[in-house]
């Protein structure tokens, strides 16, 4: 089910838009800002009485389907792309132009594809290559051609792109027509052939390490790749019904179904095993993952983990401190709670830990919104 949405600028431009609930307040910005052409800055709920925080979801911000969301534009700023795998990163400028570096083969060099790299908004990375999307709906991809560098077979088909997505070797493109374009290496997401048939009416993608699950209009789910990170699906499909989200770790997937229930696939290690997901698990309003573990957020504001306890999966020591926390961040290792008195807890890896408290704390004493690209493969 998606929201049929429209974003709207003081000056009275508006543009429409179909977005997941669960899709976050800053993916609905992106798209408003893809499609009116314009920088915004805070969106507004309708009404105009409240902010809306960027890492919220749809739903949770209580945005229903139908409504007018205001936006204010804002200052072109400076946007850095790059992920825990990357080898390069890159910067889209103030025009639209990007700036590259880092490993030369890898992405860090653009030299070959800088009068293409024009009127960008979004840039997204495999371990070894980028590709850019312009707002004119094409897309430069430049780095190692066996990651995803070279989509020069596929210009016929890359136009009217909305979105971009990838895997730590592959991307995926979501066209205006909801179908679904990919490339790179094969292992890692890059052939969908299998299933392409059924990629159509595709409304979001999400990316383990090596395979992706699409989302429909219709709440199923196709998923390719490498089988062992969550590309293969078959054992829990009959489940995959009315499933309004989708996280991942780096070799597993965890969704959530309409009636609050977690369907999990994958690595068994990192969140894919069903049996360490408790049975009660219901009522749950969203997800988020580090590279090894989930965290599931439930209804009545407690917090239930499982996956690899190095790296989160297990909350018990901390549960009673973290309900109702204000907000759930996670890094590649560790997740970072703010408690409604506005302390930080975290828990996982204890050296990830301390990052996170510091950068958790920072952001609550400066009252931002951190957000992340779940988009990226984990590390």
């Amino acid at each position: 089910m998606c929201l049929h949405l429209s974003v709207a600028v003081l000056s009275g431009q508006s543009v429409s838009i179909d977005m997941d609930p669960q899709s976050s307040v800053e993916d609905l910005r992106k798209a408003a800002e893809s499609g009116l052409q314009t920088s915004l800055g805070i969106l507004v709920r309708p009404g105009g009485a409240e902010f809306l925080r960027g890492t919220s979801s749809l739903q949770d911000a209580g945005i229903q389907d139908g409504d007018v969301v205001g936006a204010f534009t804002a200052k072109p700023k400076l946007q850095l792309h790059s992920n825990r795998l990357a080898h390069a990163i890159c910067a889209i400028q103030t025009d639209g132009s990007v700036l590259a570096w880092g490993d030369e083969d890898s992405g860090g060099d653009s030299s070959d594809v800088q009068e293409e790299l024009v009127n960008v908004w979004d840039v997204r990375m495999t371990a070894r290559a980028c590709a850019a999307l312009r707002r004119d709906g094409t897309v430069v991809t430049w780095g190692c051609e066996e990651l995803g560098g070279d989509s020069s077979e596929l210009v016929e088909e890359l136009q009217n792109i909305q979105r971009l997505f990838s895997t730590a070797g592959a991307f995926a493109a979501i066209r205006a027509d909801n179908k679904v374009i990919t490339w790179g290496d094969e292992d890692w997401g890059g052939d969908c052939s299998e299933v392409q048939d059924d990629l159509e009416n595709v409304s979001h993608i999400c990316a383990s390490g090596a395979a992706f699950a699409a989302l429909k209009n219709d709440g199923s789910v196709i998923t390719w790749g490498s089988a062992c990170h969550g590309g293969d699906s078959q054992s829990v499909q009959e489940q995959l019904k009315d499933v309004k989200s989708i996280s991942a770790t780096s070799a597993a997937f965890a969704a959530v179904t309409g009636s609050g229930k977690v369907v999990v696939w994958g690595d068994p290690l990192l969140g894919g095993d069903s049996n360490k997901v408790p049975a009660d698990l219901i009522g749950v309003q969203r997800l988020e993952a580090t590279a090894g573990a989930f965290a599931a957020i439930k209804s009545d504001g407690s917090i239930v983990c499982w996956g690899l306890p190095e790296l989160g999966g297990t909350v018990t020591d901390v549960a009673d401190e973290i309900q109702n926390c204000r907000a759930l961040i996670p890094s590649g290792n560790a997740f970072a709670a703010i408690t409604p008195e506005g302390r930080v807890v975290c828990w996982g890896d204890p050296e990830a830990c301390f990052k996170d408290r510091v950068c958790a704390q920072s952001a609550h004493n400066h009252q931002m919104y951190l957000a992340h690209d779940k988009s990226s493969p984990a590390s």
